[in-house]
């Protein structure tokens, strides 16, 4: 158990580190105590308090220091397990592009979009891979202009494996989805509510409608 204070006079390798640096950080990984359980702090969202949600943000695995009063320099209690547990958590999540889009901030999200865009691209390649054993000729991530050779006032995206059969004479539009792998019933509802080919709430296309309107295009 330490003051805050004492944490915000971290150092490294003798040096002292940025203030306001610091101060971020510590307050990022502070548990703080609510009024009630069911007191949703501003900023997070109900699903945050659920003890059986992953990936949630209200949890020690993602705020290791736990505050345990008020004062105006709080009492924190640092159990050092616990810390490497959340940091090795934290860190393999934002790494792999785990967290919820709606928890991260605009670089973080840009971050999770290229890990993921280079998982679907290895997985894309080996869906052409298969199907080239079966006798199909492949090409990967084609783009729709480049393939229909003329432009539109919006971006299609490409197709991720374009694969055709000169004896059979047939083409496949093939969209290739390596999924993120989900604990929950209710995490699995949520990641297939991509893929409804609906409109979504921000008012665009969710991916499996996205995928829809290519083929409609190329057909």
């Amino acid at each position: 158990m330490l003051p805050r204070s004492k944490l915000l006079d971290a150092e490294f390798d003798g040096a002292a580190l940025a203030p306001q640096a610091v101060s971020s950080l510590v307050d990022a990984l502070t548990l703080k105590s609510r009024s009630s359980w069911r007191a949703v702090p501003d900023g997070y969202e109900e699903r945050d308090i659920h003890p059986w949600r992953f990936r949630r943000r209200l949890t020690t695995l993602r705020k290791p220091l736990v505050q345990i009063d008020d004062a105006l320099d709080p009492t924190i209690i640092v159990a050092p397990a616990l810390v490497r547990d959340a940091f090795g958590y934290m860190l393999g999540n934002y790494y792999h592009g785990d967290y919820p889009a709606r928890q991260l901030k605009q670089r973080m999200r840009t971050w999770g979009g290229t890990y993921r865009n280079r998982i679907g691209s290895a997985f894309s390649n080996e869906v052409a891979t298969l199907l080239r054993e079966f006798g199909w000729q492949c090409a990967c991530e084609v783009e729709i202009t480049a393939l229909l050779r003329k432009g539109f006032e919006r971006n299609y995206g490409d197709v991720d494996v374009l694969a055709w059969n000169p004896e059979s004479r047939r083409v496949l539009i093939i969209e290739c989805k390596n999924v993120q792998y989900r604990k929950t019933v209710g995490e699995i509802a949520e990641q297939l509510s991509d893929f409804r080919g609906e409109i979504g709430r921000d008012g665009k296309p969710d991916l499996l409608l996205k995928h829809l309107n290519r083929v409609d295009l190329i057909s």
